[in-house]
């Protein structure tokens, strides 16, 4: 009977959570064929592109012809294949698949908010308080209506911390493994602003904490995680780092931001996209050139989907009421100021974002307000101590946990009835029911923002793409989305001479084998972006590049050359992942027999 009683305790708020998640992510899966508005169309095509190279062709998906002319798939940032929720895009295809991802983040960001909770001490029924503060929040339904799936792994980040705080207190190697673990997870699922944003909160997480507690061992415990983190990751970070190294990111715009903007953001109860004034967007009538100048530097608001993350009144109420348990709870406070501060950017009373973009990699970061979700975290857990704090009087005051429970439940009316509504503007389009072409082609398009998904199901790839990081497009589009034929288009495969003939006897996104006959000596070229990886072989010794494009030389009369991409950073990035997880499997399995 005790076991019986016991089980239920331990389970029964997973259960309570776990419904909570479905009821509020329910608008997802209404129209569970429905395709996504805003970002959705570049995020799909993602996931898409990757599922078609295995389950078509039958490779790992290292290159992504569809894309910009050709770029590398596996290193790129936002991919997210190679994540354990990506098995349900495997199973249902990218459109199902990609909801019932969403799905999988919120249960797993509610549950890990509560194992967050109950590690920093909270009361079992306080614990419930911070799930529904961080993950209901409309930061949260706002990126998933935009299309911004890179933020999902958001909801990792309790487990990441948890298991920190774990290897601080108990120095277990367990918990360095796990933090390690779902920090990885991160990088793998294309969270490349919840990875990022994991390091800045960590990187002032341990500082505190190492104050806190006199000792460096903080410091230390998040240099062993950041190394455990690059090895089980290594298979992506390690290519990914070659990409991003070859092609930085740097960026130079000013979001702006004001402490009117900032009230709106958490308070305001019609967070919708579509309910926000103009001034978040360009006009019908404003010139774009003024639109855009204003924009990047700072005169005028980006859009809604980068501010909003409501809390309402009472979540509100419960931080501000940590504040008189500063004492305890300093550290927490600290980084909620210092995240609210980053958050800001360039108009808070404090710059510190200034000083962290002269960093590496963090010059590459778009928008300070993306840091926000990491306020949003620390309000959680402070209002959630607070409320443990009151929860801790059951014993004087009969009425303690009745008061909780009803401020939780407070909490979630507040939270559910914004971010509904948001989350049923997210899939509002109907489905393509397009017939792909036979031969693979390339083109321009007028958007480039809208268009990546359906050209891909038509088996079309898109020259001119909406990404700042990619090899120089060096490639020759076949025309245009309206018709319109390129007069200088010589195929997909064509003598640089442009003399004999040639014919691409098989083409997929990894590997292209192409038959050529010249009459003399010549160079033959593939309708790729060349980058690192790219190899040749057969009547051709090497690839190299051609004017920007993947080419190889042949020699007179009749020859056929392999193209296939392998790069060698994603040979030892999968030797050192693979040692690194069966390292770390064996040790947990051999502290669990002892």
């Amino acid at each position: 009977m005790r076991s019986d009683r016991t089980i239920i305790r331990k389970y029964a708020p997973l259960a309570v959570l776990a419904a909570l998640a479905l009821i509020y992510i329910s608008p997802v899966l209404a129209d569970i064929r429905n395709i996504g508005v805003a970002d959705w169309d570049s995020q799909l095509f993602y996931h898409a592109a990757p599922l078609k190279t295995m389950l078509e062709y039958g490779q790992f998906p290292l290159w992504n012809p569809y894309f910009c002319g050709g770029a590398p798939m596996l290193a790129s940032p936002e991919l997210s294949f190679l994540s354990p929720a990506y098995v349900f895009v495997l199973l249902f295809g990218e459109v199902v698949g990609v909801k019932l991802v969403i799905v999988l983040f919120t249960v797993l960001g509610m549950w890990g908010m509560y194992m967050l909770s109950r590690t920093l001490g909270l009361g079992r029924l306080s614990a419930l308080f911070p799930p529904v503060a961080y993950i209901m929040s409309s930061w949260y339904a706002l990126r998933i209506t935009e299309g911004h799936s890179g933020f999902l792994p958001f909801a990792l980040l309790p487990y990441v911390v948890a298991f920190y705080v774990k290897s601080v207190e108990n120095r277990s190697i367990k918990s360095f493994i796990l933090s390690g673990l779902f920090w990885a997870w991160m990088i793998l699922a294309g969270g490349v602003y919840p990875t990022t944003v994991t390091a800045i909160f960590l990187f002032f997480f341990s500082i505190l904490h190492a104050v806190s507690k006199r000792s460096i061992s903080p410091l230390l415990n998040l240099f062993i995680i950041a190394v455990i983190t690059f090895s089980f990751s290594a298979v992506k970070s390690l290519p990914q780092y070659e990409f991003i190294s070859s092609f930085p990111r740097k960026t130079s715009a000013v979001q702006y931001n004001s402490g009117a903007l900032l009230k709106d953001s958490l308070f305001k109860r019609d967070q919708r996209v579509t309910a926000q004034a103009a001034e978040f967007y360009k006009g019908a009538g404003e010139d774009e050139k003024e639109y855009l100048r204003a924009f990047w530097r700072g005169e005028r608001p980006w859009g809604w989907q980068e501010y909003g993350a409501f809390v309402g009144i009472a979540a509100f109420a419960l931080y501000c009421a940590g504040f008189a348990f500063i004492r305890r709870i300093w550290v927490w406070l600290s980084l909620s100021v210092i995240s609210l501060l980053l958050s800001m950017g360039d108009f808070a009373p404090v710059n510190i974002w200034a000083y962290l973009r002269k960093l590496p990699v963090f010059g590459s970061l778009h928008g300070p307000s993306r840091i926000m979700p990491i306020f949003i975290f620390s309000l959680s857990v402070v209002g959630g101590y607070a409320l443990s704090r009151l929860e801790g009087k059951a014993d004087k005051w009969r009425l303690a946990r009745p008061a909780v429970v009803a401020i939780i439940v407070l909490v979630f009316i507040e939270m559910i009835t914004v971010s509904r509504p948001v989350l049923k503007d997210a899939f509002t389009e109907p489905p393509f029911n397009l017939t792909p072409n036979a031969e693979f082609t390339q083109i321009v398009v007028a958007d480039p923002t809208k268009t990546n998904y359906p050209n891909f199901l038509k088996n079309i790839g898109v020259a001119n793409c909406y990404e700042s990081m990619h090899p120089p497009t060096a490639v020759s589009p076949y025309g245009d989305e309206a018709g319109r034929l390129n007069p200088y288009y010589t195929g997909e495969a064509y003598l640089a001479s442009r003399g004999g003939a040639v014919v691409i006897r098989k083409f997929s996104p990894n590997e292209v084998i192409v038959e050529a006959e010249s009459l003399s000596d010549d160079i033959l070229v593939l309708n790729q972006n060349f980058f690192k990886g790219w190899k040749a072989e057969g009547a051709a010794r090497e690839a190299e590049s051609h004017n920007g494009l993947v080419s190889a030389r042949v020699p007179a009369g009749k020859n056929v050359v392999r193209f296939y991409y392998s790069p060698t950073s994603f040979k030892i990035g999968l030797a050192v992942s693979a040692i690194s997880l069966l390292a770390a499997l064996a040790i947990l399995l051999r502290r669990r027999r002892a």
